[in-house]
């Protein structure tokens, strides 16, 4: 089975397409000739690999604070707390709303609140939410650098449970 940069430069292309323009996977699976559970992972894994040139990248609202990044939600976790910027000029996306109710559930302080890029060396973790992101670890982001912690991986398993009806919603 290839990784996402094993794939041919124009099926990497097509993958980066269904991120960039929200093509189902279904028309990609068409188009490539492959079944649709497999072109949703070479989307994932695609999302992954755009991640180290701009998915991660922490985008600054109009006021300088971080706002999300690009096409997806940005949550940092510090010391077993979960961290995400105020949907005030922003997509509050579903999964973004997922994740803070899975957190709050597994009674995990969850603050909503402005956070400013000078305190992003103090996060241990990151990682993304939305539609294609579903959750994703980041490693780094321009200079900072987070693992791949606990918090996020169980948040991760939470999602994907509620997902596929391994839990309830709600």
């Amino acid at each position: 089975m290839a990784t996402f940069d094993q794939l041919p430069a124009e099926q990497r292309a097509i993958l980066e397409l269904v991120i960039q323009r929200r093509q189902s996977y279904g028309d990609l699976a068409d188009m490539l000739g492959m079944p649709t559970p497999r072109v949703r992972q070479l989307a994932r894994e695609a999302l992954v690999e755009l991640s180290s040139r701009s998915a991660a990248r922490v985008d600054p609202d109009w006021r300088g604070q971080v706002a999300e990044a690009t096409g997806a939600n940005v949550f940092f976790v510090r010391d077993g707390e979960l961290y995400t910027p105020a949907p005030d000029c922003f997509l509050n996306g579903i999964t973004r709303q997922t994740i803070i109710e899975l957190a709050q559930r597994r009674g995990i302080q969850v603050h909503e609140r402005a956070i400013w890029p000078d305190e992003l060396e103090s996060f241990e973790q990151m990682f993304l939410t939305g539609s294609a992101a579903e959750v994703t670890p980041v490693g780094s982001a321009g200079p900072w650098t987070f693992e791949v912690g606990d918090l996020t991986r169980q948040l991760d398993k939470d999602y994907d449970n509620l997902v596929h009806g391994r839990i309830s919603n709600g």
